[in-house]
């Protein structure tokens, strides 16, 4: 049979295991509660991301929609110009867009004629 000290002895092991089991565990759960703060600040994090971005997505759509419209609007006002069949409407329209070049201007500089230089 086992004498008292013997006991005592197995009593104190397991009652030191125990404590360290415990021990242990609080670490491995401070770590897990230390993993998973984290993962909710990303998880925040990507949010915030994801609600800026889709605020930038909702004015570009609203931009296209205006542009769109404008679309629509210049398009009308390109058939009623060819439609009426006025070629210097045509022609202006042509030139407001850069499609047909601006009319010849006048050359700068000296007229054509006789040089300066020279005396009569």
């Amino acid at each position: 049979m086992l004498t008292r000290l013997e006991i005592y002895g197995v009593i104190a092991l397991i009652i030191a295991l125990l404590i360290g089991g415990v021990v242990i565990r609080d670490r491995i759960q401070k770590a897990e509660i230390a993993a998973l703060k984290t993962e909710v600040a990303n998880v925040k994090a990507q949010g915030e991301v994801i609600k800026k971005a889709q605020e930038v997505t909702d004015k570009t759509v609203a931009k296209m929609k205006v542009r769109g419209k404008v679309n629509v609007q210049d398009n009308a006002k390109i058939d009623s110009v060819v439609e009426s069949g006025d070629s210097s409407a045509v022609d202006k329209l042509l030139r407001d867009r850069g499609m047909l070049g601006s009319p010849p201007s006048p050359a700068k500089g000296r007229p054509a004629g006789r040089p300066r230089n020279i005396s009569p």
